[in-house]
């Protein structure tokens, strides 16, 4: 499960038994099926972008700026985290089971 960090650009995950591993770690250690879950979870990430920037702009037509705030600072929140996990993610090499997948 996700947890907080005291830097709000950092990301780290944690179970019930106290251990935290952060993303850097996480991905050193990835396979096939985390990557792939990472990119499924950045592509939910960026859909939300899409339909919230909407709302924000039919919040703000329709004279609701308190929302259209809201919701783009919602936006702002989530294009952090997917520059974050871009950042961590694209700069490791691909795991050695995705090389066997190469045509």
């Amino acid at each position: 499960m996700p947890i907080s960090a005291p830097d709000p650009y950092a990301f780290a995950f944690g179970c019930s038994a106290g251990h935290v591993v952060s993303l850097s770690d996480l991905f050193d250690r990835q396979t096939v099926a985390l990557r792939q879950s990472f990119e499924l979870i950045i592509e939910t990430w960026e859909k939300s972008i899409r339909q919230m920037t909407e709302g924000a702009d039919i919040a703000d037509r329709h004279g609701s700026q308190d929302l259209a705030l809201r919701l783009r600072r919602r936006v702002a929140a989530l294009e952090a985290r997917i520059a974050l996990f871009r950042d961590t993610f694209m700069k490791l090499p691909p795991p050695p089971e995705l090389d066997d997948l190469a045509p």
